[in-house]
């Protein structure tokens, strides 16, 4: 009756998510594939897939779990039954759930999670229709954790074309009735292969999940670490959007060395799990010696002092650091208990030693001596200090002159988002009041003027001029989409990764219109700088960002000749 009356289907205690399906060429005919929710003992793995063949009057459990495949629809089936069969596996229904049903036949019904799977007998059995645990070269395979199955419109006896959306983006078959395989190893196996053929359509549209990013700083040379498809890079001198692949798993957070771009850190999931390149990411090595812990969150923030690129910071609920380029990496807590996993680490520009923690429960700690043998950490935040509890600190910067000035963001929901002290986290003040409430994830400052703030958030860029007092939207081009991390690529280009549209830059009005050299004064030298690169579009030469280096700039540092910045 269009919904103004439900009956309600309960099946036993471990019910947990539940994707349906309604048969195109009979809508009485409706699937469940219902995933465990822990209580039966396996979190995410299939509970069985249910069929009403009256619109939902009754239900039955159609799943065969003692076929091969059978519990493992949810699952990566090479580790569970197939080439590694018997290995510790989780299932991950509670993700990846996909399920569909043949517009021209309610019997044939597909499943995915993090394979592909397909039943001609309404749900009984499984065989599977492509693969993830293959090369990504192979027309059998599909990424893995898939969200979605549709048909073409035009599905039929003479159109077979069928769409996958996973994490890896979309995949598209034209020949989706051709057989399935019984094969559970795809490498190691001679068992035929099933004959449907796929092929990605990812190529022309920018939709990565950025968590972190960081542009070196003597190159165009862009790296990102992305959710679920590894680590990154592109060196954008002369094809900007040709990003290739560096690292796999999910792609964390990264560091660049500032003075040498071939130094890359990257992070897959789960901690620590760092890595180090010094070939500009063609080969990477472990590097978490000394490391014993391993409480940390899946994607670990790990930063790198921009003064000393040797010292880096990253660890779960204790703070571990290395001074020697992560040869050795050592215990600098402990932290007090009340603090639980951190997500936030900022290094004071103007002072090595002082450090900043953010944690997830809304803890923050600094520490004065962070280079010492032992440091000393003091929290900043109590329940007199202005900032929420139990609320997600997702990012800190600090004041590139002042280490006792410092901002925080938190990205939890029905808390206030961005704050300030100026006392060393004494005294902590709201500056969102002229924001919308949504979740803050990055903040930055720029070095040249401190009083110019930037905020990644849920809907784009914000912009201050004056420490947050007052907020304005970027301006810049940015579509309304979550910006994770920010980054300055030199004084006047700032650099958004998101998490869902990609990479952005954006040329900056300089901070002393004219000095294009960063020296501190105007003078024959940025002279020669605008005229060596006049009629072309440098953005370090084009002071009025108007896309082209002109006589209109010309005459803004002949207007400032001599003078010098503050």
């Amino acid at each position: 009756d269009g919904g103004a009356n439900w009956t309600f289907f309960a099946t036993s205690a471990n019910q947990g998510r539940t994707s349906i399906a309604i048969a195109p060429s009979d809508n009485d005919v409706i699937y469940l594939s219902m995933a465990d929710n822990g209580s039966g003992g396996q979190l995410g793995q299939l509970v069985s897939v249910f069929r009403s063949i009256d619109g939902g009057d009754t239900w039955e459990s159609r799943s065969d779990l003692g076929h091969p495949f059978g519990p493992w629809l949810l699952s990566n089936l090479a580790l569970a039954t197939g080439c590694f069969g018997g290995f510790p596996v989780y299932s991950q229904g509670w993700y990846d759930n996909a399920i569909a049903v043949d517009p021209t036949n309610p019997d044939a019904l597909w499943v995915a999670g993090i394979d592909l799977f397909k039943s001609i007998d309404g749900g009984q059995t499984f065989d599977l229709a492509a693969y993830w645990f293959t090369a990504e070269t192979e027309p059998t395979y599909v990424h893995a954790d898939k969200h979605t199955i549709v048909f073409h419109p035009d599905y039929g006896p003479t159109n077979k074309e069928i769409f996958i959306g996973s994490d890896g983006g979309i995949a598209h078959t034209f020949n989706g009735d051709a057989a399935t395989s019984s094969n559970d190893c795809p490498i190691f196996s001679l068992d035929p292969q099933p004959e449907i053929l796929w092929t990605e359509l990812n190529t022309s549209y920018t939709v990565t999940q950025y968590y972190h990013g960081d542009v070196a700083r003597t190159a165009d040379v862009f790296v990102g670490g992305a959710q679920d498809n590894g680590t990154s890079k592109v060196d954008a001198t002369n094809t900007i959007n040709n990003w290739s692949k560096i690292f796999g798993g999910d792609g964390g957070y990264v560091a660049i060395d500032p003075t040498n771009e071939d130094t890359i850190y990257a992070e897959i999931q789960f901690f620590p799990e760092i890595r180090k390149s010094t070939d500009g990411g063609a080969t990477f090595n472990l590097a978490v010696n000394g490391i014993t812990d391993t409480d940390g969150h899946f994607i670990t923030p790990f930063a790198m002092d921009q003064n000393n690129p040797e010292i880096l910071w990253t660890g779960g609920h204790n703070p571990w650091r290395t001074t020697n380029g992560a040869a050795l990496w050592v215990n600098a807590g402990p932290i007090p208990a009340d603090a639980d996993r951190f997500t936030a680490i900022a290094i004071a520009p103007s002072d090595s030693a002082t450090v900043y923690l953010g944690f997830n429960n809304g803890r923050v700690y600094r520490s004065t001596n962070a280079l010492d043998a032992s440091p000393t950490w003091t929290t900043v935040i109590n329940p007199f200090s202005g900032l929420p509890n139990n609320a997600w600190v997702s990012s800190i910067a600090v004041d590139p002159n002042d280490p006792d000035t410092a901002y925080c963001t938190f990205s939890t929901f029905g808390v206030a988002h961005v704050y300030q002290t100026t006392t060393g986290g004494g005294g902590w003040q709201r500056i969102d009041q002229t924001l919308p409430d949504i979740p803050a994830h990055w903040i930055a400052i720029r070095e040249c003027d401190s009083n110019q703030l930037y905020l990644g958030t849920e809907l784009g860029i914000f912009v201050s001029d004056d420490q947050g007092a007052n907020w304005t939207t970027s301006g810049m081009g940015m579509p309304n989409v979550i910006v994770e991390s920010l980054d300055f690529q030199d004084e006047n280009t700032l650099v958004a990764f998101t998490y869902g549209r990609g990479v952005y830059t954006t040329a900056l009005l300089a901070c002393c219109q004219g000095d294009l050299n960063n020296d501190g004064v105007i003078d024959t030298a940025d002279l020669g700088v605008l005229i060596g690169a006049f009629g072309s579009s440098n953005p370090i030469a084009d002071i009025n960002v108007d896309g082209l280096v002109d006589t209109a700039d010309l005459g803004i540092l002949i207007g400032a000749f001599g003078s010098a910045c503050d």
